[in-house]
């Protein structure tokens, strides 16, 4: 889960827009106050550059003009710096956007190096699944609801099932789909064909789709005990199944059941308009081919 917050964090964090001053400006605030939050590599490149002399430390002041922080000497060395040595600068940048996105996101960093390890081994988990079985999507959900799944010790699959509800709504209000969709996205696959090739080389997952998929009565089973326990949470708004509509299942996560409700009516209006447009179409023909 660990792996899953930091890869969302630096995900986040690469889209954030910076100005080159302000990043060195932050990169000297923490090395005075808190260096904690910057790499360890980093760390021992800006004592290279002090060590040399190349780097000037205001020792007294530590970059504060009075009640306001200002190190401009710095500031120009580091851009000099930039300009010279383009790992310096990136991993500058890259701490400054996971900076503004923790802030953003509310997340206390631990570990700036422990959550770029993590990011990028996310990241090579990724890249190596979708070389095989082709892109992936990339549900967005809130910070807090995956520290509640770790620290709270809720059933994983229940976070696995949301996470494929989300990946299946994405922007929208809701979605019709199956139980056995929903299965395919909880083991991160968008197609049976990718679905097949993963179980059969992992065998994890391939205890989970038998556990839902040995028969009829266990998906059912399973999947209602997970939908009851998904709607418990909160993580789930609203499920409802109605066979004179659809054969699938129509679920929201922002929806209540009565809003879901109407939404299935006016689903249901535009299927008939439809049918009704074809049936029009149709007698056109008709009448034009006895012409």
């Amino acid at each position: 889960m660990s792996m899953i917050i930091s890869y969302g964090l630096v995900y986040y964090a690469t889209k954030f827009k910076y100005e080159i001053r302000e990043v060195a400006r932050q990169l000297m605030y923490c090395y005075y106050r808190k260096q904690g939050i910057i790499q360890d590599r980093l760390l021992e490149r800006i004592e290279e550059y002090i060590q040399s002399g190349q780097l000037t430390i205001d020792e007294d002041y530590n970059g504060f003009d009075g009640l306001e922080f200002n190190p401009e000497n710095e500031i120009n060395e580091l851009l000099k710096f930039f300009e010279s040595d383009s790992q310096f600068k990136d991993d500058t940048i890259l701490r400054y956007q996971i900076a503004q996105s923790a802030g953003f996101l509310c997340i206390n960093i631990g570990s700036m190096d422990g959550t770029i390890k993590r990011y990028k081994e996310g990241l090579e988990i990724k890249n190596k699944f979708e070389q095989v079985y082709g892109p992936d999507c990339m549900p967005m959900i809130k910070p807090t609801q995956v520290f509640d799944f770790r620290d709270s010790g809720k059933d994983l699959e229940l976070f696995r099932a949301y996470i494929g509800i989300k990946s299946l709504i994405g922007q929208k209000k809701f979605v019709i789909t199956t139980r056995n969709v929903i299965l395919m996205r909880m083991l991160g696959c968008k197609s049976n064909e990718s679905l097949q090739a993963f179980i059969s080389k992992n065998k994890d997952a391939r205890d989970l789709y038998d556990k839902y998929n040995r028969s009829e009565k266990a998906l059912r089973y399973h999947f209602d005990k997970l939908f009851d326990k998904l709607l418990a949470s909160g993580f789930l708004q609203s499920k409802i199944f109605e066979r004179s509509v659809s054969r699938k299942i129509f679920l929201s996560t922002t929806l209540t059941h009565d809003q879901l409700a109407k939404e299935i009516i006016l689903y249901s209006q535009k299927g008939n308009f439809k049918k009704k447009e074809i049936e029009a179409r149709e007698m056109i023909k008709a009448t034009l081919t006895a012409m």
